[in-house]
Order: C-alpha cells, then structure tokens, then sequence
C-alpha cells in the first residue's frame, strides 16, 4: 500500500474522474457538451455540474438582465453527465443522458 487512507484515496479518484464538479470556461475551455439520447450537440454552454445534471447555457442572441449587470440563462437538466477527458488534464467532451423536461 502506498500509505494513505481508504478516505484519501475515494476522494483522489473522485477528483480524478470529475465526478461533482462544476466545469466553466476556466477548468473545461473548448470542450464540447453533447446530449447522447437526441444526438445533438448543445450550445451556448456556460456551465456544467456533473453532481446535479445541469448544463447551463445562455440565450442566442446573448439577453443581458434587466440591470445590465449579468447574461440571462436557462437550464438543462440530465439523469446524468459524464466527463471525457481524453487522454488530457481537463475534460474536452461530456456526454449527456436522460434529459429531463
């Protein structure tokens, strides 16, 4: 054994398969969000939270809110979101299942 916990180790490969995060812009730049059940690929992406299945997007053209402060969104809720990371240190897809009305 390599010393560690059977806490610290859970919580290493739950960071390291990107279960229950939250991916922006800043952690996932460029990947794509894709909805496996319709086959479509989803845009306009700000957020993804892989714990809740919620993908965040924004409208197109881009609605500022009435104080001018902060871009309007709507979310997309899924069963479940998977990470693809690639071979890379951040996911470049996600695969989406069981979207929810």
């Amino acid at each position: 054994m390599d010393g560690t916990s059977p806490l610290a180790r859970r919580v290493r490969a739950f960071l390291f398969l990107g279960l229950g995060m939250i991916y922006t812009h800043h952690n996932a730049r460029g990947a794509t969000v894709y909805d496996v059940d319709t086959l479509e690929k989803i845009g306009r992406v700000r957020e993804v939270d892989t714990e809740t299945g919620e993908v965040v997007c924004h409208h197109e053209p881009i609605r500022v809110n009435h104080r001018g402060d902060d871009v309007e969104t709507f979310t997309i809720r899924f069963t479940s979101i998977h990470p693809i990371f690639g071979g890379g240190q951040v996911p470049c897809l996600f695969h989406c299942y069981g979207r929810q009305a």
